[in-house]
């Protein structure tokens, strides 16, 4: 995109720990420079990010010693949630967009509540609370369960069929679809 005078903004773009990345990120779809590092010691940011318009970092702190040596620097993408590593205050001094990167960790976050979601409907905790206060298990149909279970499913539990598993499965996909 060109701007009045008809020249096309040039963007550089510096990854400072490719190293944290497992997959090949997504290149912007606007003309740009891309510049990455595998690892950046911290002695190292203003350096490297020297003339970078955008920096990409996971886990590389930067502060504001660098940021105030950083004048072409406008945005900070963060591919992480959180931005303990970022000085938001220089940021905002300056005018620096501080951002996550959209969509980042979107399918392992969404993966991480369904577990946990799971892990509460089965109890998985039951048996480490068992082992600090020591209550005792309640056998049933040579399993296991706790006497923390609510009764409705000590009665039902090795009651089931292929066809309840099933339609058990559909009900929980329809939930989290």
């Amino acid at each position: 995109m060109a701007s009045e005078s008809g020249v096309v903004p040039s963007y550089r773009i510096v990854l400072l720990d490719r190293s944290a990345f497992p997959f090949d990120l997504k290149r912007p779809g606007f003309s740009h420079k891309w510049v990455e590092y595998r690892t950046t010691p911290q002695a190292n940011v203003a350096e490297r990010l020297r003339g970078a318009t955008i920096a990409i970092t996971n886990r590389v702190p930067v502060r504001r010693r660098e940021i105030e040596r950083l004048p072409e620097l406008r945005m900070i993408a963060v591919a992480g949630t959180g931005y303990g590593q970022i000085d938001l205050a220089a940021c905002r001094e300056r005018g620096i967009v501080v951002s996550n990167l959209r969509g980042w960790c979107d399918c392992s976050v969404s993966e991480h509540v369904f577990a946990l979601a799971l892990a509460l409907r089965r109890h998985l905790s039951e048996p480490r609370r068992q082992r600090a206060t020591r209550l005792a298990p309640v056998h049933h149909r040579g399993t296991t369960l706790h006497a923390s279970c609510p009764r409705s499913l000590r009665r039902h539990h090795g009651n089931c069929r292929l066809c309840h598993i099933g339609t058990r499965w559909r009900a929980w996909q329809r939930r989290f679809a």
